[in-house]
């Protein structure tokens, strides 16, 4: 018998209901690789002001890239080390949110998105 008891519950990544795209799997080891995460955190962080995001290829060279479209560009380790949508500060304070993680799997892609317009 025995077991869970005492009605303690522990809410893993409860920042307002927003990891509705990760389904709640298993808790973070910090070697897991959910893309849904690192999309997640392209919307928060860059273009939270914005409309809808959604995944695109990546921006050809000839695109005028800013905060509706760009990239996020993953190293061979899986850390976020770029994103084109963004400049300065913003750019640095985005990147340092997500620097202690990785995307092993995503490692070496670029992941392009683009946004409309709230309205």
């Amino acid at each position: 018998g025995g077991g869970v008891g005492g009605g303690i519950r522990i809410v893993l990544g409860g920042n307002g209901g927003a990891s509705t795209l990760t389904g709640g799997a298993g808790a973070d080891s910090g070697d897991t690789c959910e893309p849904a995460l690192l999309f997640e955190a392209i919307i928060a962080g860059a273009v939270h002001h914005l409309g809808t995001c959604v995944a695109a290829p990546p921006p050809e060279p000839a695109e005028r890239l800013g905060r509706l479209r760009g990239a996020v560009i993953i190293d061979s380790e899986g850390r976020v080390i770029d994103n084109t949508g963004l400049e300065g500060d913003e750019k640095q304070s985005w990147l340092q949110g997500l620097a202690g993680q990785r995307w092993v799997c995503m490692a070496g892609q670029v992941v392009g998105y683009k946004c409309t317009a709230a309205a």
